[in-house]
């Protein structure tokens, strides 16, 4: 969809001048359900977009257990496995590993004041887990 007006910018681009395809490969976003590969393993879903971006083997393997750890899921016990073996909170946390994994271009710039969180919510478990990251 292009804009009427004005423009839309990512960092300090303006996003019609960049191709829609690389674009959106450096926008992290998570999926509900479907999101994730069923016949991939969980680090092969996280690795996805490093992948595509053309990232070396060890650099994808180095950024995926740092993930896998940011969102409270141990990589040796967590990396192997497939999505249909995890509790449905799991593969939220899944999901935002590979929407974090690719250091899209908004994460990676300095700004002490940019701090976010991310909530997971179980009903069915208490506490939340909350993730405070500096992006």
């Amino acid at each position: 969809v292009e804009p009427t007006s004005g423009q839309v910018l990512l960092g300090d681009q303006d996003v019609s001048t960049v191709d829609p395809t690389e674009l959106r490969r450096h926008i992290g976003y998570v999926i509900q359900q479907v999101g994730l590969f069923p016949h991939r393993t969980v680090a092969e879903n996280v690795a996805t977009v490093p992948a595509l971006l053309g990232w070396g083997r060890d650099r994808i393997a180095q950024r995926t257990d740092e993930l896998l750890a940011l969102v409270g899921l141990d990589p040796p016990r967590y990396a192997r496995r497939y999505p249909a073996q995890l509790s449905g909170g799991e593969r939220q946390r899944v999901g935002v590993a590979r929407a974090l994994a690719a250091e899209q271009h908004e994460r990676t710039r300095h700004d002490a004041a940019a701090e976010h969180a991310i909530e997971f919510v179980n009903p069915c478990r208490q506490p939340r887990v909350r993730l405070e990251l500096d992006l």
